[in-house]
């Protein structure tokens, strides 16, 4: 073949395709070198061209730019071509001050390829001496040099320049318009892309595939995005894009309809297209995974594996991961698809790695997930910070805390402030809350690190389990510093830590600080008043609910302050609720409701709503259980236990609590100590001290203290320590003097400043009638500055009928055992009342000899008195004595009755 002829063949060749392959130019070079055609200008000016496209090839490149004896314009602008396409723009700049030494000169082609390369690298300041030289030189008036000028500035953050540009500009045309399009795009601005698409169709300007592909990235960001998503959609099919041999449009209509949540629309945009490409393989299958249509997802990904692309790319692969892992059911899949992944030799990249380690989820994923970690040191992704911080999370999900620790002690000059939340999440997570602290005084005092609302949401919790106020407060001070405080997830933390505190106080000032509040604040109010048992303050908060429905959980709350309450008709009135809210089907709900109602005396109402639970949950179970056993159906409970059994469900702990309970209160000691012992035999659960203080409380109630004392005694000594407190309570109940006397000088020396002890071994002198000795333990409680929790009672006054209202007709008081003001107010008012009733009861409790010793040593238990005070002589008074905190409330009992045919009186 001719020289000529072989040196045109090749020029057409390379000119063929707008990126032809490495392949081909690498063959096309190789015949060019050996028929001497790379001597031809045209030849090395196609090959300098065409390795310019392969966006990789710069050396090869500029190899064949320096064999050129005298490079004219073109090549200089091809080998520029090929460094800024490969982001080389440094090198691209040293070439082109060698361009105007060597030539003196260069033209727009230059100048475009130029800012090209800074637009690319986001490089204002070169953009802005390129624009100045183009003035300089009068390059400025070439169309393609203006339109590279409107998208520099533009891609640089400088979209009112941009504008400025494209306005002066004489003409434009198509490329101009995708110019400002993309541009505001780029900048967020979807509203004025939508604006010059809508102006560029007016003035009758043909629409491109970069065009359309533009500004369909936008439509979905607009504030009418389906209304004009669709009629950018009319145009495409208008100008016949639907369907190309690119598949860019199409591929932008999959994405818009499946980010407006349409994933019709786009599989029927999608089955459109005749020659999928990967991208759009991709843009269907992510679509389907962001509208949480996993399993479609899935069919289209086996479609493309199966019957259209036997080679998938690693796209593929991470959309897919990411599909499986963010579906906690699928982690086996996900984990699969890995293993896959690597039996094909693909290369994993971040993202890869990222998907697969969030699948591990549980403590079964750990050996799976430190095969994870030497696959991340294989190929050298340990030195990024995401990857170690998803390392940490995955090992703190399989519950090994300290490899998660021993992650972030390596990293620790380039941790950021995720690596220290997920570390400090996680040993709170994990009930480390000491080493979440330490976590957090370090970040704090020896990195520059400041914390974030999700650093102090696990601090305050952490706080509050360990019940440190003073450093509570500390970080409480800290939130006002860096202006977290009024951050929803904040405030609510502190909330929740000040009711652990029980400073309900602090916790209600924060509640109605500045700022916003949701149904998570309420729920905090209404169930750490519950906690605290004020469970009064929980019903006012329940009714001051505002803009917002209550849920289960808040619902749950309410039900357990009416059940401190012992308020039937406010329990009732919370049950209309839960059926007109549809939540008698939630477990939570149904338990609360079984345990309410049985502690409010109507156990056959607990019984229905038991029976009529679609689904039985565990705690459930336990509630019912323990409701026959708290009202003496002890053999009922046995019953249910067993049918609970068969029903498949597995005991827990707190139903072997729940059954010991039942059994000691229906006096059922050879069947307790039976499920004690299958407990762990049958059923695995190791006995803690709940199971061994139901044990001591069973023998202790059948008086058999002997049993009761062996049995403590066969305990490990860290586990007695309220298993002796039961049994002293057991030797107080049955008047054992000298047994108790025993056992209280063994828990003083254990605890001297427990108080219930010293109040116990009072109340067992009083009850054998040995007020001095009662008085004296009293005064050593009181001189060695140690208090008795006051047990107190309340009384409902004044209502005339129906539900009490909360804040006006209805009024509740907490009546406290105090000290001795109280106690002459109790002797005063009740003898007073006494005479004028004529009550021979009440009279001889008042003028008992012994009732001064007695009261002291009680308590003053007022609130039979205080009822009988407020309100007695109204016809239709209402008086609920309920949720008496203390034990010794049995010596007023006879008082009580008497007083129940004056006052209406009911006692639960």
């Amino acid at each position: 073949m001719p020289h000529g002829t072989r040196a045109s063949s090749i020029v057409r060749a390379l000119r063929d395709g707008a990126r032809p392959a490495a392949d081909a130019v690498a063959a096309l070079h190789c015949a060019s070198l050996k028929s001497g055609a790379v001597l031809d200008p045209p030849v090395r000016t196609s090959l300098l061209t065409a390795y310019a496209r392969r966006r990789g090839d710069a050396c090869a490149t500029l190899a064949l730019f320096e064999e050129a004896a005298r490079p004219d314009v073109i090549l200089w602008n091809a080998a520029l071509d090929a460094l800024t396409r490969s982001c080389r723009l440094g090198d691209a700049v040293v070439l082109f001050r060698r361009m105007v030494c060597v030539l003196g000169a260069f033209d727009s082609a230059t100048m475009v390829i130029m800012l090209s390369g800074a637009s690319r690298a986001r490089d204002m300041e070169l953009g802005t001496a390129l624009h100045a030289a183009a003035v300089k030189r009068r390059l400025d008036t070439d169309l393609n040099l203006q339109n590279a000028l409107v998208d520099m500035y533009a891609k640089c953050g400088r979209f009112c320049t941009s504008e400025a540009v494209f306005w002066r500009m004489p003409c434009w045309d198509t490329t101009s318009w995708n110019s400002m399009i993309g541009g505001s795009t780029f900048n967020g601005l979807s509203e004025v892309s939508a604006c010059y698409f809508r102006e560029m169709i007016r003035l009758a300007v043909q629409a491109d595939e970069v065009t359309l592909s533009s500004v369909l990235s936008a439509a979905s960001h607009t504030d009418d995005p389906l209304s004009f998503g669709e009629s950018v959609h009319g145009c495409v099919v208008k100008l016949g894009y639907e369907d190309t041999a690119s598949c860019s449009v199409a591929n932008s209509l999959i994405t818009f309809y499946s980010e407006l949540g349409f994933s019709n629309d786009a599989e029927n945009v999608f089955a459109g297209i005749s020659s999928k490409t990967l991208v759009s393989w991709n843009a269907m299958i992510k679509g389907l995974v962001e509208n949480e249509k996993v399993s479609e997802a899935l069919f289209v990904f086996h479609e493309m594996i199966c019957r259209t692309m036997p080679v998938r790319d690693l796209i593929s692969w991470n959309t897919m991961l990411s599909s499986y892992s963010r579906d906690v059911t699928l982690g086996v899949e996900a984990q699969a698809m890995f293993k896959e992944l690597l039996s094909e030799g693909l290369k994993c990249t971040l993202t890869t790695i990222l998907a697969v380690l969030s699948s591990c989820s549980c403590p079964e994923d750990l050996s799976f997930g430190k095969g994870v970690h030497s696959v991340i040191l294989k190929y050298g992704f340990v030195s990024a910070v995401s990857v170690v911080n998803a390392l940490m999370h995955m090992y703190i999900c399989c519950g090994d805390t300290l490899a998660a620790l021993a992650l972030l002690e390596r990293i620790m000059l380039a941790s950021d402030i995720i690596s220290w939340n997920t570390a400090i999440v996680g040993c709170v997570q994990n009930g480390l809350h000491g080493d979440a602290l330490e976590a957090f005084r370090f970040m704090h005092s020896s990195l520059p690190l400041n914390p974030d609302s999700i650093t102090l949401v696990s601090v305050l919790s952490a706080c509050g389990t360990l019940k440190l106020h003073s450093l509570g407060k500390s970080i409480h001070c800290m939130s006002l510093k860096h202006l977290l405080a009024c951050n929803l997830r904040v405030k609510n933390a502190l909330l929740t830590m000040y009711f652990r505190f029980a400073d309900t106080e602090s916790a209600e000032s924060i509640f109605y600080s500045p700022g916003d509040i949701n149904l998570c604040s309420w729920n905090c109010m209404i169930s750490g008043f519950a906690r605290n048992n004020d469970g009064w303050r929980s019903l006012q908060f329940y009714q001051k609910i505002e803009d917002f429905v209550p849920d289960e959980m808040c619902t749950v709350s309410i039900i357990c302050a009416c059940t401190q309450l012992g308020d039937l008709r406010y329990g009732k009135s919370i049950h209309g609720h839960v059926v007109r809210s549809d939540l008698q089907n939630n477990v939570f709900v149904s338990a609360s409701l079984v345990d309410m109602y049985s502690k409010c005396g109507r156990l056959d109402v607990a019984v229905r709503v038991f029976e009529s639970s679609a689904e039985k949950s565990i705690a459930c179970w336990n509630s019912m259980i323990s409701a026959l056993g708290f009202h003496g159906h002890g053999l009922r409970s046995i019953e249910l236990f067993c049918k609970m059994i068969q029903s498949g469900m597995t005991a827990t702990s707190s139903t072997f609590i729940a059954l010991l309970s039942a059994c000691s209160h229906s006096g059922l000691t050879n069947e307790g100590w039976e499920y004690y012992y299958l407990m762990s035999e049958k059923f695995g659960i190791t006995p803690t001290a709940e199971h061994h203080v139901c044990i001591v409380d069973m023998f202790g109630r059948a008086g058999r203290l002997q049993e009761a004392h062996k049995f403590v005694e066969s305990l490990p000594s860290k586990e007695s320590h309220g298993v002796w407190g039961a049994l002293l309570s057991a030797c107080n109940n049955k008047a054992e003097l000298k047994m108790g006397e025993s056992i209280a000088k063994h828990l003083l020396c254990l605890e001297p400043e427990n108080s219930g002890y010293f109040v116990t071994i009072s109340n067992l002198y009083a009850n054998q009638d040995m007020w001095d000795g009662a008085v004296k333990v009293r005064d050593i409680l009181q001189d060695k500055g140690l208090m008795k929790p006051h047990g107190h009672s309340i009384v409902g006054c004044n209502s005339e009928s129906g539900i009490p209202a909360l804040d006006t007709v209805f009024q509740v008081h907490q009546v406290a055992s105090a000290e001795d003001a109280n106690q002459r107010f109790v002797c005063t008012a009740t003898h007073s009342r006494a005479k004028e009733k004529q009550d021979p009861t009440v009279w001889k409790f008042c003028n008992d000899g012994t009732l001064r010793a007695k009261i002291r040593s009680l308590g003053g238990h007022a609130t039979a008195s205080f009822g009988l005070i407020n309100g007695a002589d109204k016809l239709g008074g209402y008086y609920w004595v309920f949720g008496r905190r203390q034990a010794d409330t049995e010596h007023v009992a006879a008082l009580e009755a008497s007083l129940e045919k004056y006052s209406g009186l009911d006692s639960h």
